[in-house]
């Protein structure tokens, strides 16, 4: 908007002179070298473009000394064609000895929402507000990032403003006018990761200002590079980045009167304080580590050892290097050796459930084919020796297959098979449905097998030994497989002995007819 209106008069503003920008408000005031009734035009070209802008603004036309026209864009329409009267009139009337030619910009800056989680704000000049924040104390530098910046739900504030590029933290976007899209704008930093990991704060260590300080380290830590423009700002955001980081590590800590004071309690008790320039001046890379290994799992475990380890090596906080590091990881290494003879035996003995398991399924698949082949074993022979025995009682009265068929098809013999066939059919389904009642026990008994064990192994750890569940699966298809195979074999019996009676049968009455 500022190159806007430099650019709106026919001789265009060559630098502004005066500017001033804070969180909430921008200023800035150049001389125009004349002011000419075309100019009056440009400039409410400019207005009608600039009607919806995000912040409201006044501009402010100083034509002699005293003498000047204000527009707004919160102006109504009657209201502004009558200023711009004013103007035309006043440019007739002036005196080129007499002319004194100003252009004044404030603005009262406001924040836009923009989706459900990002907020946009705008800065006129990344200098003015770099020198702004150059003015404030840290208490006050972050009072005024949290009141403006610190929303419920909110997961990231868009900067938007003339950059030579852009530069991004986990939560701040500078993000260059001419580029800014909230489309595009993906956000990395969840409202309820920040909750957690300020819950669990609390819990480690107590930040006497907690309740004001609801950011994290990563907030305020860039990612990648940054221009030249906004290396001032980064220098500030390093040093609130700083502080975050000594309130997550240390056991104590409150800022006051421009400083931060902290206590480590570890094999020895380490006491410091550090003003803002030692902040902005310090790189904690290191500490920065270790607080991502710290909070990212065993939080307690860690944060214990490591506070232990740094007055091993250093007497700051912020000088914390990679040999405390190593030492820290080591240190928790060694805390873990009796959880991992734990971790072995769980391990082996979750392996041999999976055998053990394995060997039931088996077992269960054993016990439905053995009642089957029983079953139709059992038919077969019961009907099978049942026409023998007949054909040799009675064979002198056997000439042909068609006395065979009638013999057969006699009513009593046919009541016999089909009685027969009844009662095995009856405990074959009693053998499926104690199949179905094993297969549904070897399920329970290996989800009982897991839950025995996700205390002492993690749930990648169970889903690796067993191999995302592949032995059981394949051996729960068996089961049913086998079944179904049986099932099959059974139909086709009972298939083939109703169709020999039924023919049987057919046959026996044609003969006698």
């Amino acid at each position: 908007m500022l190159d806007d209106v430099r650019s709106t008069w026919t001789t265009p503003i060559v630098e502004w002179e005066a500017t001033k920008e804070s969180f909430d408000y921008f200023y800035a005031s150049g001389k125009l070298e004349s002011l000419l009734e075309s100019d009056v035009d440009s400039l409410f070209a400019f207005l009608i473009k600039h009607r919806d802008w995000q912040d409201s603004y006044t501009i402010k036309v100083s034509y002699e000394f005293e003498e000047s026209v204000e527009f707004s864009n919160r102006t109504s329409q009657d209201v502004l064609d009558e200023r711009l009267e004013e103007l035309r009139d006043c440019i007739e009337n002036l005196d080129d000895d007499e002319q004194h030619l100003t252009v004044e910009v404030e603005v009262f800056k406001k924040l836009k929402e923009v989706g459900d989680n990002v907020l946009v704000d705008n800065i006129y000049s990344i200098d003015a507000w770099s020198n702004y924040l150059d003015s404030l104390s840290i208490e006050e530098l972050h009072h005024n990032i949290h009141r403006r910046y610190h929303r419920a739900g909110i997961e990231g504030v868009v900067l938007v403003g003339d950059y030579t590029e852009a530069c991004s933290t986990d939560y701040f976007h500078f993000i260059p006018r001419v580029e800014f899209s909230h489309r595009l704008l993906k956000v990395t930093l969840s409202k309820k990761r920040v909750d957690d990991l300020l819950k669990l704060r609390s819990n480690l260590g107590h930040f006497a200002n907690a309740a004001e300080w609801q950011f994290l380290p990563e907030h305020f830590k860039f990612n990648g590079a940054v221009p030249a423009d906004i290396e001032l700002v980064k220098a500030f955001f390093n040093a609130l980045h700083n502080v975050y980081l000594i309130s997550f590590l240390a056991n104590f800590t409150i800022i006051n009167n421009g400083k931060v004071e902290y206590t480590l309690k570890g094999f020895k008790d380490i006491v410091g304080e550090y003003d803002l320039p030692t902040l902005i001046n310090s790189d904690a890379s290191a500490l920065w580590s270790l607080y991502q290994w710290i909070y990212q799992s065993n939080s307690v475990d860690k944060i214990g050892i490591t506070r232990n380890v740094i007055p091993l090596h250093v007497e700051e906080l912020l000088k914390v290097n990679d040999a405390v590091i190593t030492s820290a990881y080591s240190g928790f290494n060694l805390s873990q050796k009796d959880d991992v003879k734990s971790y072995i035996n769980a391990t082996n003995k979750l392996a041999e459930q999976v055998q053990a398991t394995t060997q039931k399924a088996s077992e269960v698949a054993e016990k439905v084919a053995n009642s089957i082949k029983t079953g139709v074993f059992g038919l077969a022979t019961f009907a099978i020796s049942t026409i023998l025995f007949r054909i040799f009682s009675k064979g002198a009265d056997i000439h042909s297959y068609s006395d065979l068929f009638a013999f057969i098809g006699s009513p009593l013999f046919v009541s016999m098979i089909a009685f027969a066939l009844i009662i095995f059919s009856a405990l074959f389904g009693l053998a499926l449905f104690e199949s179905i009642q094993d297969q549904a026990r070897f399920k329970e008994m290996y989800e009982q097998s897991k839950k025995t064990y996700e205390n002492v192994l993690t749930t990648q750890d169970m889903a690796n030994i067993l191999s995302d569940d592949e032995y059981f699966k394949k051996n729960n298809l068996f089961i049913s497989g086998r079944r179904r195979l049986y099932i099959w074999v059974w139909a086709g019996v009972l298939s083939v002995i109703s169709a020999t009676l039924i023919f049987a049968s057919y046959s026996g009455l044609n003969i006698s007819g």
